[in-house]
């Protein structure tokens, strides 16, 4: 509970601060306030000779550095807290200029201290508050008291929203910027969802370049707990029923008309039992022809539990006969 009573007093000192941003200069010669014992807040001076602000450089990286005090948890979620570090003191520059931090601002980087998740996320905050005086952008998560590397995916989810606000898109980013995994842009359900589900083995095959793939991967994941956990019977039902050499596993098998993957026809459900009838041999293509009750549909075999080696042995699916089709119940369902 250190961390969340460390995080209480952060916010009641930073609601003390005037949000206003300050010169370098100024900054340079204002006496430090005097702080409670144990507080961290402090002015950071910063160059006065018109050149960049140099960007910090995490130290987690030299040999030797001793991270025994902050403990596994939050030693798990440097690699986020680091490259945000990084990434919001590029914003600052981008917003404020090279040569001015707002007051309060602690430029903290150094690994080891046990505070670096409350310093980076008083900075974030501190910087919103210079855009933007007191409102936030849509979606903006704010402190939510809860494990470490949370706190860390919050810190960066909310650092993209200011960028967005920032610099107008959210497909362009300064020099420099690191960056992180696409999807801590996401709710907090979806993406502590979809950490459930990658530790059980689960991939999602979700396009991140596209501008609403949170919205796909929370109705993909929904998708997959309705039916294994909701109301999973019609998956035991197709188990028991139905003799096939190989079944879905995964919410995540694409059904399509054509062998391009252009065409989807819908997802099939987990438990479907269907049998391989060939492959595609150009190229990359994982493309397969799979058979099964009322269908015969192309699949990426990436996506089955078909192995490479029984993939490789495949006939060519040109050589196969018959008409595409699908015409269980689930086609036509899911063909966004």
């Amino acid at each position: 509970m250190k961390i969340f009573a460390r995080l209480t007093f952060v916010l009641l000192i930073w609601g003390l601060l005037p949000l206003r941003a300050v010169h370098a200069q100024e900054v340079a010669t204002l006496p430090s306030p005097p702080t409670p014992e144990g507080a961290f807040i402090e002015l950071t001076p910063v160059p006065v000779n018109n050149e960049p602000v140099p960007l910090p450089t995490p130290i987690a990286s030299e040999p030797g550095t001793d991270l025994s005090a902050i403990g596994l948890e939050q030693s798990q979620a440097l690699p986020i807290l680091l490259a945000a570090r990084i990434d919001l003191d590029i914003l600052a520059t981008e917003a404020i200029g090279s040569d001015i931090r707002p007051v309060g601002w602690t430029g903290a980087i150094d690994p080891a201290d046990p505070d670096l998740i409350l310093k980076i996320r008083l900075d974030l905050d501190i910087l919103a508050a210079t855009v933007m005086g007191e409102n936030r952008p849509v979606g903006w998560f704010g402190v939510v008291i809860t494990v470490p590397i949370a706190l860390a995916r919050d810190i960066r989810h909310d650092l993209e929203l200011l960028a967005d606000r920032v610099i107008g898109v959210s497909t362009i980013r300064p020099a420099g910027w690191q960056g992180d995994n696409p999807f801590y842009r996401c709710g907090r359900a979806t993406q502590a969802l979809l950490t459930r589900l990658e530790a059980d083995g689960l991939a999602l095959p979700i396009d991140t370049t596209q501008p609403n793939f949170c919205d796909i991967a929370e109705i993909e994941m929904a998708v997959y707990v309705e039916r294994n956990i909701l109301q999973p019977m019609r998956a035991q039902i197709l188990r028991a029923e139905v003799e096939a050499t190989y079944r879905a596993e995964t919410p995540f098998v694409s059904a399509f008309n054509d062998r391009n993957a252009s065409d989807k026809v819908g997802i099939l459900p987990l438990g479907t039992g269907f049998e391989v009838l060939g492959r595609s041999t150009v190229g990359f293509s994982k493309m397969m022809l799979i058979e099964g009750e009322g269908f015969r549909v192309y699949v990426d075999q990436t996506t089955t539990p078909v192995t490479a080696d029984v993939f490789a042995e495949l006939p060519d699916f040109d050589t196969i006969t018959g008409e595409i089709f699908c015409l269980a119940e689930w086609c036509g369902v899911n063909v966004e």
